[in-house]
């Protein structure tokens, strides 16, 4: 729930969500990985950081919660810190299964674009289930003109309905209401299009 809230820019109840998450599984990674992005978004960089290193922590170093402290590092500025961690990534590549998918979403970060369609390429080529998020995933939002990236929606069967969808509800969606109350109509309308908590995504 609290990523769908992300997506829509409502990150403060994102934050409540996820942090209300964490009281009951302290252990739940993905609510500490999906806190770096809306701390981020809220200016609470330092809330960020500890959130990155805690979702690396407890996924005993997956490439989507490393992705999330590459997505950290180039957003405050460090990215020669940014780039080190994706080497770390590519070189884990030679040992064992790492996402293109994940590799190319730092690289977007960065907009280092030649890059980001090299790894999304290889993507294609290793049938990375994860490209089927492409769609949801705001760092490849500067690219969505880009005739490279609608040829690559198109081999893998998708189209750019979807982020449309989330667009058009994020700007005509009423305010949520107090997070303790519920989200009345604004959950619903989301539930529509949007899957509320990703269980599994690959390495």
């Amino acid at each position: 729930m609290g990523e769908a809230f992300a997506h829509l820019g409502e990150h403060g109840v994102a934050i409540r969500i996820h942090k209300e998450t964490i009281k009951l599984a302290p252990d739940y990674l993905f609510a500490h990985y999906f806190l770096v992005q809306s701390y981020v978004a809220t200016g609470q960089p330092e809330e960020a950081a500890k959130a990155a290193e805690e979702a690396v922590k407890l996924s005993d170093d997956m490439s989507l919660t490393r992705s999330a402290s590459i997505f950290l590092k180039a957003r405050t500025g460090d990215r020669e810190g940014a780039r080190k961690e994706l080497q770390g990534l590519i070189e884990k590549r030679d040992r064992t299964y790492v996402s293109a998918v994940n590799i190319a979403s730092g690289f977007a970060v960065l907009r280092e674009t030649n890059d980001v369609f090299k790894w999304l390429e290889i993507a294609h080529t290793d049938r990375d289930s994860n490209l089927t998020w492409l769609n949801i995933d705001a760092e490849f939002d500067y690219l969505r003109d880009d005739l490279r990236f609608r040829a690559l929606l198109q081999k893998v069967n998708l189209t750019d309905a979807l982020r449309t969808q989330i667009t058009r509800v994020s700007a005509n969606a009423p305010a949520p209401v107090d997070s303790r109350q519920g989200t009345i109509g604004l959950t619903t309308e989301i539930s529509r299009f949007h899957p509320v908590v990703r269980w599994v995504r690959a390495r």
